[in-house]
């Protein structure tokens, strides 16, 4: 609940936490799965959310619902959070991520000596089919 957009009604708190620190820190101390929340608040740019998830011990590479949280972060514009999930670590490790963390030494390396891409610098992006949200794949063969 948290880690929405308004964890109170009419309440839109975007980078703050809104709540007490302590109370946050009680129920994390207490969660069975991070990685859940950390996928929710990277999506809505919970920043101060998404440091004390991973503060916890939330594991930023997991992919919940066909993304990780950096994949989220990424694709709703949320850079402070990109910044914030990237320096735990780049996951998945892509090009396309490494463009969008500002990463030029990653995106260098992508490419063989004759400029050509390197094949494992290509993986897809996210499949919308895993998303749970009824779309159908559209991800091309390769």
């Amino acid at each position: 609940m948290l880690a929405g957009p308004e964890p109170i009604p009419g309440v839109r708190l975007e980078k703050e936490l809104g709540v007490p620190r302590a109370a946050v820190e009680v129920l994390l101390g207490r969660a069975t799965n991070l990685e859940l929340p950390l996928s929710w608040a990277a999506r809505f740019n919970r920043v101060e959310y998404v440091r004390l998830l991973l503060d916890a011990g939330a594991e930023p590479g997991i992919r919940t619902w066909g993304s990780t949280p950096l994949e989220k972060a990424i694709y709703h514009g949320n850079t402070e959070v990109v910044d914030l999930l990237a320096g735990h670590g780049i996951v998945p490790r892509a090009l396309w991520i490494y463009a969008a963390c500002g990463r030029q030494d990653l995106v260098r390396a992508c490419f063989e000596a004759d400029g050509s891409l390197r094949p494992d610098a290509s993986s897809a992006r996210p499949d919308l089919a895993d998303t749970g949200a009824g779309f159908p794949s559209r991800l091309p063969d390769r």
